[in-house]
C-alpha cells in the first residue's frame, strides 16, 4: 500500500486504512514504515475528510 489513512496509531504501529483497486483494507503496519505526508500531497480522498 502506497497512500491511506492513518485511522489509529500506537508509537509502535499505526492503523493503515486504503482502498487499492477499490478493496477497503486496514492493517497494522509498524510505525517506523510510515511516512507522514501532507494531506495536499496525498492522492487519498476521504469522504468524511471532505465535510469537515
Amino acid at each position: 500500500m502506497s497512500d491511506g489513512k492513518a485511522l489509529a496509531w500506537t508509537q509502535e504501529y499505526v492503523l493503515f486504512h486504503a482502498e487499492p483497486d477499490g478493496v477497503v483494507t486496514d492493517e497494522w503496519v509498524p510505525a517506523a514504515a510510515v511516512t507522514t505526508i501532507r494531506r495536499e500531497d496525498s492522492d487519498w480522498i476521504d469522504a468524511y475528510d471532505l465535510l469537515a
